[in-house]
């Protein structure tokens, strides 16, 4: 118990410096500390426990050096931490938030249309009234005058507003994870990449060492050293040109598509290819049919577009969006269908009741899930959503939930979330009569909690926090459940703050430019965007044509769903479809096909011990560029102390 105290508390700790340091390091562009599926702070926070503290406590005593079992549970707190501060939850919230805010008392077509609306007053920080001054969301977006101070009251009712809609949500990613653990981990062996990366940053430490045996290995050293330095190089060569020579990581392949055919092809494949360590190093862990999907399926769709452009022009863009909306849809019912056993166990413990506390644990995941989504439905419905939307739009993020943590399971890439476009295909499916002013301003809302909220998704994170310690009996994960939930709520509270202190006491980045940025207008782009669509009369058409869409991306990842079950030497995995013309598809496919090449090769050369052997080379491939950006917003924080950025 003491053991699982200290674990604790240096996991709060590490939590307050990435809601605090972390989160205003990304605002003002010092860097990242808290980005995405492999998120900077929590590794470089780890990196520091293993290298500093345990060795430092190995020269006291032994007993007091963090084993495995500790440094699972901090390293899974870091994670959980690391969902709501960067790109995610609260970046694609709050300032987009003071925007509708500041648009409703400025626009006067926009103040007629949340009069209409009629929203709860309590979501906003300011009153929707036009003519008055929103003075909470102006200074946030322009900063504070001198002698003011900031407004915290204000954003007190908007906090417990929205947590009423953000609690159950996480509830539900909560249980998603406990619930998929289990089926994907034990059951389908499912290869989770990511977590085999995290497991090896907090393994036992060696007998007599405080380091663990793992970092050891001269090949892990030697990726860690190869990648840290170029990454290093890099960053100060593009800081003071001409210091030293910098090794490119990227490189510009748009000269050589200029001429006939290639000329058609798109930028993922004729434009600007990067070398990313990491993803190359998880590459190499990912079974080589998803790694092969992701980079072939790129460069097959590339074709055909270029095809379908010089053959039957023009190529429409705009069926690509509903086609990979029925792709998400399909990949969601084949891997409840995969679990569809474990699921029927799980139901039939509400009625014969239990005898094991897996099955505990499973019903106690399983009737949390239940909750959540009836309490998002009383939500949706005090703030005068249909009830009919508000199913649908309950059910999308549930799939989606599935999909991205079933993504990241399969590929492990660190980079990888939906986008808000994927609703406006949904919407144009809708039935008119269900089509109300609030329905479509709250679609437009969860289209973007969906996508760019939902960049870190917490049912992707507590998965892998989850999967950490793989000797964890079941009534620790509902243990440390009911704390990764606690630290979700907290981190909403504590990053939340620091958004606003740096948003009305600093408001801008180390290169001048605004911290709100592009960000700002990502709520009235979809819900303002949805709502004015309703105001002008233009959503009373349906688009059956996109449900044809839809239903061939389903299709076709069914069938290649199908045929991976089917034959174990099918190549292509439905995964792939994801990313087509995707920004995460562009920049990832390149360095995945990197992953892959090597694997393959060393496979083929070297054998299963030289794989086995090589693991340590790629694995630190990806803890070296982590730590040399990790170091470098330190170098770049200090430079700025100085008043050298």
């Amino acid at each position: 118990m003491k053991r699982t105290i200290v674990a604790i508390f240096i996991g709060l700790v590490g939590s307050l410096l990435i809601w605090t340091l972390g989160t205003a390091s990304q605002l003002i562009g010092t860097g990242g500390f808290c980005s995405d599926y492999l998120p900077v702070g929590a590794v470089a926070l780890m990196l520091v426990i293993v290298f500093g503290l345990n060795p430092l406590l190995s020269l006291v005593s032994l007993r007091l050096v963090l084993n495995r079992v500790q440094l699972a549970l901090v390293f899974g707190m870091l994670l959980v931490a690391s969902v709501t501060p960067d790109q995610g939850l609260l970046r694609a919230f709050l300032f987009p938030l003071a925007s509708c805010t500041q648009n409703a008392c400025e626009d006067p077509a926009k103040a007629e249309l949340y009069e209409k609306m009629d929203p709860p007053a309590a979501l906003f920080p300011d009153k929707l009234e036009f003519g008055s001054e929103p003075f909470a969301a102006n200074r946030l977006l322009n900063g504070l005058e001198p002698g003011e101070q900031i407004p915290w009251k204000s954003w007190g009712k908007p906090l417990m507003a929205w947590l009423g809609l953000l609690v159950p949500w996480w509830v539900m990613m909560i249980a998603i994870a406990m619930i998929a653990l289990p089926q994907w981990r034990d059951r389908e062996r499912v290869t989770f990449p990511l977590l085999e990366v995290q497991k090896a940053i907090c393994s036992a430490p060696a007998t007599g060492r405080g380091l663990p045996a793992i970092f050891l290995d001269p090949l892990l050293l030697t990726g860690l050293g190869l990648s840290f330095f170029i990454i290093m190089l890099s960053r100060v060569s593009g800081k003071w040109p001409g210091m030293f020579p910098a090794i490119p990581l990227s490189f510009d392949m748009s000269p050589y598509f200029t001429e006939g055919f290639v000329r058609h092809l798109p930028g993922w494949i004729s434009g600007r290819y990067r070398l990313l360590f990491s993803v190359v190093g998880l590459g190499f862990f990912m079974q080589k049919r998803v790694s092969f999907s992701i980079w072939s399926i790129q460069l097959l769709a590339g074709l055909l577009i270029a095809m379908v452009t010089v053959y039957s022009p023009p190529f429409e863009w705009g069926c690509l969006m509903p086609m990979k909306v029925g792709v998400h849809f399909a990949i969601a019912v084949g891997v409840l269908w995969l679990a569809r056993s474990h699921l029927t166990h799980i139901g039939s413990t509400f009625i014969k009741g239990v005898k094991t506390d897996a099955e505990r644990r499973d019903r106690l995941a399983a009737a949390a899930l239940l909750l959540s989504l009836v309490a998002m439905f009383i939500w949706f419905t005090w703030v005068g959503v249909h009830p009919g939307w508000s199913v649908g739009i309950i059910l999308v993020a549930f799939l989606f939930g599935i999909v991205y943590a079933r993504v990241v399971a399969e590929t492990g890439l660190p980079i990888v979330s939906s986008t808000a476009h994927y609703g406006n295909a949904l919407i144009a499916l809708v039935p008119v009569a269900w089509r109300t002013a609030s329905s479509m301003y709250f679609a437009g809302i969860m289209a973007v909690f969906v996508g760019y909220m939902n960049r870190m998704c917490a049912a992707t994170v507590v998965l892998h926090a989850l999967g950490l310690d793989e000797k964890a009996d079941a009534r620790k994960h509902v243990r440390l459940g009911v704390l990764l939930f606690g630290v979700l709520v907290v981190s909403m509270v504590i990053a939340g703050a620091t958004y606003l202190v740096v948003g009305y006491k600093v408001g801008e980045t180390i290169t001048g430019g605004n911290i709100v940025g592009w960000w700002r207008g990502i709520l009235p782009w979809t819900a303002e965007g949805a709502l004015s669509a309703w105001g002008s009369g233009k959503i009373l058409t349906t688009k059956p044509e996109l449900g044809w869409f839809i239903l061939y991306g389903a299709l076709l990842a069914g069938l290649l769903q199908w045929l991976c079950s089917f034959s174990v030497k099918w190549p292509f995995h439905p995964l792939g479809l994801l990313l087509i013309a995707t920004w995460t598809g562009g920049v990832v496919w390149f360095s995945v096909f990197v992953g892959w090449l090597l694997k393959t090769l060393i496979m083929k050369y070297g054998g299963a011990r030289t794989y086995e052997r090589a693991r340590g080379l790629f694995l630190g491939l990806i803890l070296g560029e982590v730590t040399g950006i990790a170091i470098w917003t330190l170098i770049n924080a200090v430079l700025l102390a100085r008043g050298a950025a």
